[in-house]
């Protein structure tokens, strides 16, 4: 049975899935350019069968072994040893990996789902408290107020409760790659 995490994360993320795969495939193999959309969705198939299949964790983002699966059938259909899938073979893997659909899915509430329980999971310090009254809608005046702290404190909190969550392995998987790599940059250019 697929977890409700892995089915949602793929289905809220598809088209973008597809959009950087695509984007990728484009620069590194430009004479593939009538495979390539091609490509990306049995790449994503591919990737969605590994998930759900339970043989990588929930938690691990999919797109790194996406952008390999897709990589590696370029390369094959660049050698000649292997066309991407038939339609009809296409067809064949979306049906078996196709959830029941008889399951309603309600839609990831990013505040309820990952936030809210990540900030509970967190240590029980001011970091949290202030990232707690956040969550619930407080300015820095009021926490600052009620934690009997400079307001620039409460700023500074604020921050590393920011990156402390988006450092756990069960908020990571729906930060933006994107935002991953300029935070990464940004690290890197102030030394860190």
């Amino acid at each position: 049975m697929v977890s409700d995490q892995v089915r949602r994360l793929f289905e809220a993320n598809y088209p973008e899935y597809v959009r950087y795969v695509s984007s990728s495939l484009h620069r590194r193999f430009p004479s593939l350019r009538e495979l390539i959309e091609d490509i990306a969705h049995e790449a994503l198939l591919r990737t969605w069968e590994a998930w759900s299949t339970g043989r990588h964790p929930a938690a691990r983002d999919p797109l790194p072994y996406m952008y390999t699966t897709a990589r590696n059938l370029a390369l094959d259909a660049v050698a000649g040893r292997e066309a991407p899938m038939s339609e009809a073979d296409l067809g064949l893997l979306v049906e078996r990996s196709r959830p029941p659909c008889h399951e309603v899915l309600t839609p990831l509430d990013p505040l309820d789902d990952i936030v809210r329980p990540a900030v509970a999971g967190m240590k029980d310090t001011q970091r949290r408290a202030v990232a707690g009254q956040q969550v619930r809608g407080g300015d820095e005046d009021t926490i600052a107020a009620s934690l009997q702290v400079p307001r620039q404190q409460v700023r500074s909190l604020a921050s590393k409760a920011a990156r402390e969550l988006r450092d756990m392995a069960e908020v990571k998987p729906h930060i933006r790659p994107g935002h991953l790599r300029r935070q990464r940059r940004g690290e890197e250019d102030s030394g860190e």
